[in-house]
């Protein structure tokens, strides 16, 4: 079943929901999206995130569950071998 979007801004949609999503992507399987080094690049000061999640960064919010960089190697690792070249 595709993937169908319940709202429309061309702007936005076009250029980002087609990186996102359970089909098979066009993008190269390197592109692997990390939270946290895009909160780093776009939301240095926390505000953004602070707006939604104010306990982040306290005691209150809980430690991360994975490790993204662990993740990213290991997600190469394995689909680099896949890949036909």
């Amino acid at each position: 079943m595709p993937l169908k979007l319940l709202d429309y801004d061309l702007s936005a949609n076009n250029g980002n929901w087609q990186w996102q999503g359970p089909a098979v992507m066009p993008a190269p399987y390197f592109r692997i999206f990390n939270p946290a080094s895009q909160q780093e690049k776009f939301d240095k000061n926390k505000e953004y995130i602070k707006k939604w999640i104010p306990e982040f960064g306290t005691s209150e919010y809980p430690e991360p569950v994975i490790d993204h960089k662990f993740g990213r190697k290991r997600a190469l690792s394995v689909f680099s071998g896949s890949i036909k070249k």
